[in-house]
């Protein structure tokens, strides 16, 4: 079993290298963003249907039992869940496809 392990590195063969943070990238680059944290759709974001009506806020972004990405959007006291394929953004804004009336007729 002995012969399994590597052998360890001593002290005068290790190296540090001092890390210099560099600026933050913005969006638009070919980086990858954190999920719930950068661009427009992100935790906070509004949310307003294809006729203008406020659905909401984005309250978690999320993957249901179904393995399908979701919003969970609250708006007082209601709380719709929406696929992200549901949400598009134009002009810097939220848009749900599904209308709002849709989205309270199926949360009852």
């Amino acid at each position: 079993m002995a012969a399994l392990l590597a052998p360890r590195a001593s002290a005068a063969e290790l190296r540090s290298v001092q890390a210099t943070p560099g600026p933050a990238v913005p969006a638009e680059s070919d980086a990858v963003d954190t999920a719930a944290t950068v661009g427009p759709l992100a935790i906070g974001a509004t949310i307003h249907d294809e006729a203008g009506a406020l659905v909401g806020r984005v309250t978690l972004l999320t993957t249901d039992a179904d393995g399908a990405a979701v919003a969970k959007v609250r708006n007082d006291e209601e709380v719709y869940r929406i696929p992200l394929a549901d949400l598009v953004v134009r002009r810097g804004q939220v848009v749900s496809r599904i209308p709002l009336a849709r989205l309270k007729r199926d949360a009852s």
